[in-house]
């Protein structure tokens, strides 16, 4: 927002643009986002074979959790995290060390899906297993994610 005012001299007040896109991002996650490919029927054959289940997102609980609940995948994860329940970031290692000591398990034992460079980047540092996911938006970082990550994947159920 304060880019669009200083340096496009967008005629809004940073809270303005702030209050605007945030809204815009509410509706979409309310009434359009959807789910990757395969992303429900890998994470229902996840929790039916056992394995425990968490999201991490930067969005707030405000839009993730009415966007899951919509698809109906709410149910299928044991937690659902905002970076805001930590008060950081996904390039902040200790966030990862706090997942791993919640869910009670080694960090060797986690695993993050991620089509995020950075988060990849950190998560991998702070000793988790990290897989790759194609993602249009991170298409250009494709060739360095698979140098960094464990595996990589074009679609979720290759994670069965």
């Amino acid at each position: 927002a304060e880019y669009f005012v200083e340096k496009l001299s967008v005629n809004m007040t940073v809270d303005e643009i702030e209050e605007q896109m945030n809204a815009t991002a509410l509706h979409a996650y309310t009434y359009t986002i959807q789910a990757k490919d395969t992303a429900a029927e890998t994470v229902k054959q996840l929790k039916k074979e056992g394995f425990p289940t968490a999201i991490l997102t930067a969005s707030p609980h405000s839009m993730v959790d009415v966007c899951l609940k919509r698809l109906g995948l709410f149910e299928y994860f044991d937690y659902v995290w905002s970076c805001d329940d930590f008060k950081t970031t996904k390039t902040d290692p200790e966030i990862y060390a706090k997942i791993s000591e919640i869910m009670s398990a080694e960090p060797s034992r986690c695993v993050l899906a991620d089509d995020n460079i950075n988060a990849l980047t950190t998560a991998k540092a702070a000793g988790w297993q990290t897989i790759g996911v194609f993602d249009k938006s991170s298409a250009d970082d494709e060739k360095e994610i698979r140098k960094i990550t464990d595996i990589y994947v074009r679609n979720l159920s290759e994670i069965l």
